[in-house]
């Protein structure tokens, strides 16, 4: 029940909550129940079926702990299920099995850069080019338009890569690769798009970061880094 307050001026309604719908002040204002719903109904956030896709199973003293990935759409309550079932289908019949709700993603709509990046080194130019990848197999995949710069150079490199660590490169399959030369060996700026995919199978979730590397034939400029618009993507393999 919920304490009547001891300054009602101005009070438009009380309302307990207590078992009805009711205006507990002199006002009136009483509440009507939408769709048959009452003051004691419990509304629950689930739907009436809530699907998932088995990423890991795991037996150990006596208790097997299976691992869910639930998509974009559903969710799996912590509590008491009822009438759980499984498939050994890859789609039964009735999953959900469009491929965009199976995906973690971010969309990234500003630019970052390195002020002062040194050559031949990763970057991972703002803390918000990463994505959490659950347990399992997926298929990561990105998108980013990368800028690198020199200056009193004739070639400037420009490489991207999604990466487990924030200065390294991990999953080679992972990395790009594209080169601008100019025979005035003055300032030289290479802005291109990337886009790489890969399969990786995760035992646990796993945080991967978009890096970035630039190399030149001379000095590297300033601000070599991201556009906006970056798109970092995993998949669930087994859809």
């Amino acid at each position: 029940m919920c304490q009547h307050p001891a300054s009602n001026t101005g009070m438009v309604a009380w309302f307990k909550l207590n078992g009805d719908l009711n205006d507990s002040s002199a006002n009136a204002n009483n509440l009507t129940g939408s769709g048959g719903a009452i003051a004691t109904t419990v509304d629950s956030p689930y739907k009436a079926t809530e699907y998932g896709i088995i990423t890991k199973v795991n037996y150990a003293a006596s208790n097997t702990t299976v691992t869910l990935f639930t998509g974009t759409d559903h969710t799996i309550p912590n509590g008491t299920m009822t009438n759980p079932f499984s498939s050994n289908q890859a789609v039964p019949y009735g999953f959900p099995a469009s491929r965009g709700k199976w995906t973690v993603s971010t969309f990234i709509r500003i630019s970052a850069t390195s002020s002062t990046p040194a050559g031949d080194t990763w970057y991972m130019p703002n803390a918000g080019y990463a994505l959490s990848i659950p347990t399992g197999d997926f298929i990561i995949e990105y998108v980013a338009t990368y800028r690198a710069s020199a200056t009193g150079a004739p070639w400037v490199v420009g490489r991207t890569t999604m990466s487990t660590v924030t200065n390294a490169e991990t999953i080679p399959e992972l990395t790009t690769y594209q080169s601008k030369d100019d025979a005035t060996s003055g300032a030289i700026t290479l802005n291109t798009e990337f886009n790489r995919n890969h399969p990786v199978s995760l035992t646990s979730a796993t945080w991967f970061y978009l890096l970035g590397l630039s190399i030149a034939g001379g000095s590297i400029g300033a601000s070599n880094g991201f556009q906006p618009n970056v798109v970092l993507k995993a998949e669930c393999a087994y859809i």
